[in-house]
């Protein structure tokens, strides 16, 4: 069963906190989206393409994962996810 959960998320349930199906997290400036889908994949659209990679979550940390390297944002205790360039992305 898949369940989403509300933020700020307990440390129980945080390495589990996208169970749910087709979460999108919209960056207001520029339009690029974060969507997460069932599984391990993310969805990276940044409105000039797309790319699809794995993902896993370590604590604050939201590791994408490619073939060029690991790029780690940071899951902020509002819930939106913040890239390393300051990017903030909430909850669409």
């Amino acid at each position: 069963m898949l369940r989403c959960y509300p933020w700020p998320l307990p440390l129980s349930v945080r390495d589990s906190w996208m169970t749910c199906v087709s979460r999108s997290y919209v960056n207001s400036t520029s339009g690029a989206k974060i969507i997460f889908e069932s599984g391990d994949k993310v969805i990276f659209d940044t409105g000039m393409g797309k790319v699809e990679v794995p993902y896993k979550v370590d604590g604050q940390d939201l590791k994408l994962i490619s073939s060029e390297g690991t790029q780690i944002l940071t899951i902020l205790n509002d819930g939106s996810i913040q890239s390393p360039t300051g990017m903030n992305f909430v909850k669409q």
